[in-house]
């Protein structure tokens, strides 16, 4: 498990989350994108915040990350 303190990847799973959950109290729709080696993405959703928190609990740093297919992909969105 991250060290949620007194990591910056801690740091940005914290931040990730609160936003991911002030989104979803204010009723807009929230998606996550993974960039990184696989890919995950979850698509924007009312109902998808449950699964965007799973998604960065289970969350480990590693590999590299494929910038510029990250992009492409998240501009589908």
């Amino acid at each position: 498990t991250p060290d949620l303190k007194s990591t910056v990847f801690g740091k940005l799973l914290v931040m990730a989350s609160a936003i991911a959950y002030l989104c979803h109290r204010r009723g807009e729709k929230v998606g996550l994108h993974i960039m990184g080696a696989p890919l995950t993405s979850t698509p924007p959703s009312k109902r998808s915040l449950p699964s965007i928190l799973r998604t960065l609990a289970e969350l480990r740093p590693q590999g590299s990350a494929e910038i510029g297919l990250s992009l492409a992909q998240f501009s589908r969105f």
